[in-house]
């Protein structure tokens, strides 16, 4: 599990994706939102908006996980 690209493409986009979240001088809507509705009653677009958001966060992170692993891949081919 620790060599799966995707895997660490997934933890990388959580971490970018929390990191992005705006925040003003001590309110944290993100936190706000999931903690006083509840995850459970957030509306379908805000649900669907962070959803996409994270799908497209980690699909980012895949992508430079990949472009590493090829270049990488390249240089140690070039080097034998």
């Amino acid at each position: 599990m620790l060599s799966n690209r995707l895997f660490w493409a997934g933890l990388a986009g959580i971490l970018v994706w929390l990191a992005d979240q705006p925040t003003v001088a001590g309110y944290n809507p993100l936190v706000e939102m999931l903690w006083d509705p509840g995850i459970l009653k957030l509306p379908a677009w805000d649900a669907f908006v962070l959803l996409f958001s994270w799908v497209v966060t980690t699909l980012f992170c895949h992508f430079v996980f990949f472009t590493i692993q090829r270049m990488r891949h390249r240089t140690k081919g070039a080097n034998c």
